[in-house]
């Protein structure tokens, strides 16, 4: 009984004529035979579900689908995990690019003292390797740092990822993981090693003698890597906003109750509530009870908990016109007062009272889509509807409540039938308990409450609502907030990168500008000269970050929900926060370049 949570005790079911007709309740596991692949058993199965279509009209137009059971747990995790790993290599690119431009900005400000070594007798292979020695004094300091940050992340991190996580407890610090490290670390060291020395072999000791006379080389190499920088940084901002923004939109979704002040609690009948009269007496007495706890208002149970992600779902259609493919709809069994504990918006009718007792006529409260798909553009209050449950259910709709979330937190509000629990009585509820008083502070008196009936029923579970909704976005809540991280992360990476190139570069022109300066030109005209060298770089990064994201963040399409990867406001927004750092980044080397000496930056050569 695939809707049930944390099933620890087993008993057989043996299907027979009589529970065919309980609707389609069951989730099918089946091991292959050796030599029997997926696509045979789906063939085999498509064939049986036309057999069972043809032989019973309320089949039609169903089917099965064999989904290998990794596929089924795991499945959903897939794209987001790319996503992860895809962001993982941007931001490792976005680091190795950022101390390349530095590196090779220091490369070029030490242009004329690779020149001067060359002259007094130093070989290439020498220098070379003191150009890799100073990368390998870079990343033995990092690499040892980022693991124990990486470690510490990890730790922290942990604790706030989904409890029903896939294989959550694997997540550890191992040897595979300090070799993927490692190997990170020596492509690190390898690209900012080599940087330099591709300088080295293409700049000519005369032309870096010529160039310490005044004329500044290598621009336009610090520029293609600033652009490359920033595109790569925008790209992962646009993924962390296109998260962020869903995320929004999913904790903004209609959910039909209000889950503030409510507790859950599940509570599963023994073999000794037999009968229908023992189990409604028993909820009936544990509500009773529980009302009488200080601060508590309201209380109710149903057999099913919103946002379950499954739920017992059957046809519905209506007693005077009965069509072939009736509509789908979850079933539940609730007592008085639910939907008001739930505080549950009643459009049409009434919800179950007293007076739907055992032994009375089968009364129900129906969803509002589910009405709308039974009688479209008419009042379902009245008529009479079918539930094929027990062999089919005949009773009256009086009442029409708003759509509740028993699926996903991504599905829309789910169809649903509800039925009286004293016209049913059912073993296993989740009871509800609204109340001012924090949960904290209630566990014990609820507890005593429950067992105050009787100590041998354990309390399986007892959480709030609120903590329901969060655990079931919990999953979008963790993409996003390691997006975040990594966006942030990117944009000061790209903010000092910037910062540090157009440093080093204003430093090696200060006799340029001594010399503009002294010839009449004016501080603020300098700074603009900066900064629009600046703004240009940062323009095109920008335009270029945009084709990259619009092509990469479709990958993003299954975990963005009510917003489409193309977002244009996420790309506006995006666009002008990268602007807003460049300028910030390059301002203090732009201010640096007014105040500079001209007598001091001409002799200082």
């Amino acid at each position: 009984f695939g809707w049930l949570d944390h099933q620890e005790f087993w008993v057989p079911f043996v299907p027979d004529e009589n529970n065919r007709t309980w609707g389609r309740f069951l989730l099918v596991m089946g091991r292959l035979r050796d030599g029997i692949t997926v696509e045979s058993a789906q063939t085999e199965l498509t064939a049986i579900a036309g057999d069972l279509s043809r032989t019973d009209p309320r089949n039609r137009d169903w089917t099965a689908d064999v989904v290998p059971l990794r596929q089924q747990i795991t499945g959903d995790l897939r794209t987001p995990l790319l996503v992860l790993l895809g962001a993982v290599a941007l931001l490792q690119l976005i680091a190795v690019v950022n101390v390349s431009s530095l590196v090779l900005a220091r490369a070029q400000e030490r242009d004329l003292e690779f020149s001067l070594r060359s002259a007094l007798g130093a070989g290439r292979r020498r220098l070379f390797r003191q150009l890799m020695a100073e990368a390998l004094a870079l990343v033995s300091i990092g690499a040892p740092l980022g693991i124990l940050l990486a470690l510490w992340i990890t730790r922290s991190l942990t604790p706030l990822l989904p409890a029903d996580l896939p294989r959550l407890d694997s997540i550890r610090f191992d040897g595979a993981v300090l070799l993927f490290g490692g190997a990170l670390a020596l492509v690190t060291f390898i690209a900012i090693g080599l940087v330099p020395i591709g300088r080295l072999i293409r700049t000519s000791i005369e032309a870096s003698l010529r160039a310490s006379s005044g004329r500044v080389t290598g621009t336009r190499s610090n520029s293609v890597i600033i652009v490359a920088e920033i595109a790569l940084a925008l790209t992962l901002t646009i993924a962390a906003g296109l998260a962020m923004r869903s995320f929004v939109q999913l904790r903004s979704t209609h959910l039909g109750f209000e889950p503030e002040d409510v507790t859950v609690m599940r509570l599963t009948l023994n073999p000794g509530y037999g009968t229908d009269a023992k189990r409604h007496l028993y909820f009936e007495g544990v509500l009773e009870q529980l009302a009488r706890v200080p601060g508590v208002e309201s209380v109710a149970a149903g057999n099913g908990r919103v946002l379950s992600a499954m739920a017992p779902a059957t046809g519905v259609w209506l007693a005077d016109a009965k069509i072939e493919l009736p509509p789908v709809a979850s079933v539940q069994i609730v007592t008085a007062n639910y939907f008001n504990t739930l505080r549950t918006h009643v459009f049409e009718g009434r919800v179950h009272t007293a007076a739907d007792r055992a032994g009375a006529p089968w009364t129900f409260v129906v969803s509002r889509g589910l009405a709308r798909s039974l009688s479209p553009g008419r009042s379902i209050i009245g008529k009479r509807i079918v539930v094929a449950l027990n062999n089919d259910i005949e009773g009256e709709v009086v009442g029409v409540v708003d759509d509740l979330q028993f699926g996903q937190l991504t599905a829309p509000g789910t169809p649903a039938v509800y039925i009286a629990h004293a016209q049913w009585p059912q073993g296993a509820m989740h009871v509800l308990v609204r109340s001012s008083m924090p949960l904290e502070t209630q566990t014990d008196a609820l507890r005593q409450a429950v067992w105050s009936i009787d100590r041998n029923i354990p309390i399986q579970s007892m959480e709030t609502l609120r903590d329901v909704v969060s655990q079931a976005s919990a999953r979008d809540r963790v993409n996003m907030l390691i997006l975040s991280l990594f966006a942030a992360v990117a944009l000061i990476l790209a903010g000092t990168g910037i910062y540090g190139v157009l440093a080093i570069e204003v430093g090696r022109r200060r006799r340029e500008l001594g010399i503009r300066m002294s010839l009449g030109a004016q501080p603020r005209a300098l700074q603009r000269m900066v900064l629009k060298r600046a703004l240009v770089t940062a323009m095109i990064g920008i335009a270029l970050g945009s084709v990259v994201a619009f092509a990469a963040t479709r990958f993003m399409q299954g975990m963005l929900h009510g917003i489409s990867p193309n977002d244009p406001r996420t790309y506006a927004s995006v666009g002008a926060v990268m602007l807003a750092v460049a300028l910030i980044a390059a301002y203090l080397p732009a201010r640096r370049a007014t105040r500079i000496d001209p007598l001091t930056a001409i002799r200082s050569e």
